[in-house]
């Protein structure tokens, strides 16, 4: 007989359903938006969708068209799900993106799902109601707590999806200049007025406002040139100036967001020397990449395509990506199949991706 024990823990808040789905909404406003907003996502989402734009599809299946797979693989980088409604007419299957979509009903099992999809076109947006067999839906990521819930790579990485905004965001304050024919500056205070009894009565008050509000922009102060009302004799040596005319952002912030955008590639499954370096170390690089993210991906889309499509023996090939590396693919091949443990040759090419 064997007895199960309850591991005692801190106290677990429980929320009905209504609650998870309004925390799930907030959390996609807040970290999907970034994947639509960093460009280091944009990259890794290009990257993925092209390699998959070019895969072959056997059997051939015409609603696996090189859109819908590269769609797929570029949502499931930037949203880290996508779902398409299965349209059948007559025996032809067609695969359409929702633009939105929720779950109405179900329980921990994916087949017990039913969704609310709203698919996108230029004079209706239609709703469909159906079970899960009706809909395509690929996942990057998943929580236990939300397992219906595609969890994208800067969603994981929350912090550092945060920070890569925010640089964003800080550049475009420091480039925004190069448009306006302006740029911020900081202007260092004559004196520190903050025992003043009111805001009204401080002198340096509108130079404060104007500090607070630059986000990159130039701001207009009264000179001091006139001494402070003591006249010119008591006049700083230096007037109100600005240090910089035009976009000049800080080495230090521009080396940050190299960083930043390497982290954010990594966590997006491209080694940053793929994206940087030529020569050996981005073939290396073009290696990883391939067997440790784009196979792997793959095998999770072909996973549901064949269940949803009930193809069994349904197959996303990469060879033209894999050629790329037909190189250093045939060398480890010869080293297989040359060595004392005499390999097979189909084996061998399985194991070196030669048939991918």
């Amino acid at each position: 007989m064997i007895t199960l024990g309850v591991a005692s823990g801190p106290p677990v808040e429980r929320h009905n359903y209504t609650t998870m789905h309004v925390d799930a909404l907030e959390a996609y406003a807040e970290h999907g938006l970034i994947g639509t907003v960093v460009g280091a996502v944009e990259i890794a989402a290009a990257m993925f969708a092209r390699a998959f734009s070019v895969a072959s599809v056997e059997p051939a299946i015409p609603a696996l068209s090189p859109e819908v797979l590269a769609t797929i693989a570029r949502r499931l980088i930037s949203r880290g799900e996508s779902l398409h409604v299965i349209h059948a007419d007559g025996g032809r299957i067609e695969l359409v993106e929702s633009s939105d979509w929720s779950l109405i009903a179900g329980g921990p099992r994916p087949a017990t799902w039913r969704y609310q999809a709203t698919t996108s076109g230029p004079h209706s947006t239609p709703t469909v109601y159906t079970g899960s067999p009706g809909v395509v839906h690929c996942r990057y990521a998943t929580s236990a707590y939300q397992p219906w819930i595609g969890l994208s790579p800067l969603t994981l990485a929350g912090v550092t999806g945060r920070l890569a905004r925010n640089l964003e965001a800080a550049l475009k304050w420091e480039t925004q200049g190069a448009a306006d024919g302006q740029a911020g500056s900081l202007i260092p205070t004559p004196q520190d007025a903050s025992d003043k009894a009111t805001e009204a009565e401080d002198p340096l008050a509108p130079l404060k406002a104007t500090l607070r509000g630059l986000k990159g922009r130039v701001g207009l102060v009264e000179t001091t040139a006139q001494g402070y009302a003591e006249g010119r004799a008591g006049a700083p040596q230096d007037d109100w100036r600005p240090r910089r005319i035009g976009p000049d952002p800080p080495a230090a912030l521009a080396e940050l967001r190299r960083a930043v955008e390497e982290t954010v590639l990594s966590c997006c499954g491209i080694p940053p020397g793929l994206a940087r370096v030529d020569g050996g170390e981005s073939r290396e690089s073009y290696r990883r990449w391939f067997a440790a993210s784009v196979l792997p991906m793959a095998a999770l889309v072909q996973a549901e395509l064949q269940h949803k499509l009930d193809v069994p023996d349904l197959r996303l090939g990469f060879r033209y990506l894999a050629a790329a590396d037909v190189h250093g693919r045939s060398r480890a091949w010869r080293s297989l199949v040359g060595t004392e443990a005499s390999i097979p040759d189909a084996e061998a090419r399985a194991m070196v991706g030669l048939d991918a």
